[in-house]
């Protein structure tokens, strides 16, 4: 375990704030525990969709969708600014 797939996922999730997508989808094979905590690791949660998937034709497999909301600079600006309002608000 040299800490590649957690670089990889990383580089793709700042790419994707860079684009200024709000969001990441992605479905996970329900018995891959490994991977579920992978994702849910890096903050994504499941969102309750599930699906079943017969590509293989002789068994299908069960999906759980995950959902990862991604804050651009823009968003995360406001957000602090909104805090700071929030927090000034409160002074005596």
């Amino acid at each position: 375990r040299e800490g590649i797939g957690r670089a990889l996922l990383s580089a793709s999730l700042d790419q994707l704030r860079k684009l200024e997508l709000d969001q990441v989808t992605l479905w996970v094979l329900e018995g891959n525990q490994r991977a579920r905590s992978f994702y849910e690791s890096f903050g994504f949660i499941q969102d309750g969709a599930m699906k079943d998937d017969d590509h293989w034709k002789s068994f299908a497999v069960r999906e759980v969708r995950y959902r990862l909301n991604l804050p651009n600079d823009a968003t995360a600006r406001r957000s602090i600014s909104k805090r700071k309002a929030y927090l000034r608000s409160g002074d005596p």
